[in-house]
């Protein structure tokens, strides 16, 4: 059996903000944003280097989407549960009006 294989894209979504101890809401030390952000586009998250913008999520909006993503991929691939298949090939996402994800699965 070949270990499964894929990439979730998930908009608006940064890597601090998932976690209840990074996130800036944390109170922790060192906690903060991850995102790029510059005072031209107020809500707007971008990558390093990168000149597009997307609307961040909240924090709690941030976790419930990645929930559902990670959630899905352990059922399918722990449980063999295909009711997950169309989310992680990206023919359907359940929580698109939150957010948008790009899905790249491997197909072979």
């Amino acid at each position: 059996m070949r270990p499964p294989r894929g990439k979730l894209a998930i908009h608006g979504l940064k890597h601090n903000d998932v976690s209840t101890k990074w996130s800036p809401d944390s109170g922790q030390v060192a906690a903060g944003d991850d995102a790029g952000h510059d005072d031209d586009h107020p809500g707007q998250c971008t990558e390093p280097g990168d000149s597009t913008y997307e609307t961040q999520l909240t924090e709690a909006g941030q976790r419930q989407v990645a929930a559902a993503c990670i959630d899905a991929f352990l059922g399918r691939h722990l449980t063999g549960d295909e009711r997950f298949d169309a989310m992680l090939t990206g023919k359907r996402h359940p929580l698109a009006r939150i957010a948008s994800v790009d899905v790249t699965a491997d197909r072979r």
